[in-house]
């Protein structure tokens, strides 16, 4: 998945890591254009991926997570055919 999503370089990450650990994780190198960039594109992995480094980028990737989870309420589950969803299109000439 993470070739489809991050183009050749990932691939080659891919091809080149070890084989996964007992409990069927793979440590790869990626490279971002900034730590910023690294935490935004990784968070839609969720659980499925771990930073291990730089710190720096970890700690963006919680600050992006607790940011959803202040928008959205942590525990907070709803259906998605739940009326209480809806989409909202702002106009932006009328200033809202």
């Amino acid at each position: 998945m993470l070739p489809e999503i991050f183009g050749d370089a990932a691939r080659e990450a891919v091809d080149t890591a070890l084989p996964p650990d007992e409990h069927g994780w793979r440590e790869l190198l990626l490279s971002f254009e900034h730590e910023e960039a690294a935490a935004h594109r990784l968070a839609g992995f969720g659980a499925q991926v771990e930073v291990l480094s730089p710190p720096a980028v970890r700690e963006r990737l919680l600050a992006t997570a607790q940011g959803i989870l202040s928008r959205y309420g942590a525990g907070v589950v709803r259906s998605m055919d739940s009326p209480s969803w809806r989409l909202v299109k702002r106009n932006p000439q009328a200033g809202n």
